[in-house]
């Protein structure tokens, strides 16, 4: 159990520095740390995988903080040159969509289909349509598709693992719903910054521990 300790904390320090650097705008520093934070969560992953029997669930879950870390890298780099911002925005959030994909077949391997969080997904997606499609979200341009689209398999995420763990709760499935809904909270506080509202960097600090709480949650509900 102690090995665990190790990936998991680093993971916590390194992305608590990274959130320090993100804060005080240092572009080299925050790319470095969270790259860090990034394999940390991996390895998490990976210990746990050695702590416990590889299945099916695992592998998936390995592919999915895999696909989350080259998001994290591929995302950092937007702040290098406001030209390719969009650019790599949109290819970090088909990586994080990807990692989603591999999430939901893990789950699959513990839950069975259920319409309920199909239901919920496409009203949230299609309120997120209607909210982005409004004249002051022009500047947007093809991301007002995208986010609602991302936005599907996120909250579709979220509401099978709260259906899977109310149906079923046991350990695993309560990690799985605080991780899933710290995703929905981390993506939905990006909208905020995005929009430069007021207080951006306090949006941004809660963006990005959730975000690595959920990360970190689905890396060690492998061994539980």
């Amino acid at each position: 159990m102690e090995l665990i300790l190790l990936p998991s904390v680093l993971t916590v320090v390194f992305a608590t520095i990274f959130i320090i650097m993100r804060t005080k705008k240092k572009v080299v520093p925050s790319l470095v740390f969270k790259t860090l934070s990034g394999v940390s969560f991996v390895c998490t992953g990976v210990m746990a995988c050695y702590l416990t029997t590889f299945d099916t669930y695992a592998l998936f879950c390995i592919f999915g903080l895999i696909m989350g870390l080259c998001g994290d890298v591929i995302m950092q780099f937007k702040y290098f040159n406001a030209q390719t911002y969009k650019t790599f925005l949109i290819m970090g959030m088909a990586f994080f969509a990807i990692g989603h994909l591999f999430y939901l077949s893990a789950f699959y391997t513990l839950y069975t289909f259920s319409f309920i969080p199909f239901i919920v997904a496409a009203v949230l997606s299609l309120l997120i349509f209607f909210i982005l499609s409004a004249k002051e979200f022009e500047r947007l341009g093809k991301l007002r598709i995208y986010c609602p689209i991302y936005f599907f398999l996120l909250s579709f995420l979220m509401a099978q693992c709260v259906v899977g763990y109310i149906l079923s709760p046991t350990i695993k499935g309560l990690a799985l719903m605080i991780g899933m809904l710290s995703f929905i909270i981390s993506d939905s506080v990006l909208g905020f910054i995005y929009f430069k509202v007021p207080n951006k960097r306090r949006f941004t600090v809660v963006n990005l521990i959730t975000y690595y709480v959920a990360q970190l949650l689905i890396a060690l509900s492998i061994m539980l």
